[in-house]
């Protein structure tokens, strides 16, 4: 007899849990199905929504400060001057270098070679000032 493996999660539903016990010769229980569905659905929306609700944020936040934020911890840097050290980590930072970081990530995509190149550049000139800036301290 054959027996079909793959079946919708929405056609499976609640009540689907007799069927699985029969498809998995016992394997899963009936009880173990109708815990274990609902569970694994919850953790797969987290796993979607989670990601796409940061990046909703980071991109209204970027949008509101004019892209100025520190490239290391996100904060807001709108009325600081144009390059110094982050009040909230501490590490140095530039307003063009940072705009571009934010822009690359957030901003319109152009062609993604261009953006690779972009973010390329602008997270060497981050990190190079970083390190550079490590030896005054």
């Amino acid at each position: 007899m054959l027996r079909p493996f793959l079946l919708p999660a929405g056609v499976i539903g609640w009540f689907g849990g007799r069927y699985i016990e029969w498809l998995t010769g016992g394997l899963l229980t009936a009880n173990a199905v109708s815990i274990l569905l609902p569970v694994s659905v919850i953790i797969w929306l987290t796993t979607w929504l989670i990601p796409i609700r940061i990046r909703l944020h980071t991109e209204r936040v970027c949008r509101e400060h004019d892209w100025f934020l520190c490239p290391w911890c996100r904060y807001p840097l709108t009325d600081l001057p144009d390059s110094g050290r982050c009040p909230e980590c501490g590490k140095r930072y530039e307003r063009a270098n940072s705009c571009q970081l934010y822009r690359n990530a957030y901003g319109p995509e152009p062609f993604p070679e261009v953006l690779r190149e972009r973010d390329h550049k602008a997270w060497s000139e981050a990190i190079s000032m970083q390190h550079d800036s490590e030896g005054d301290r």
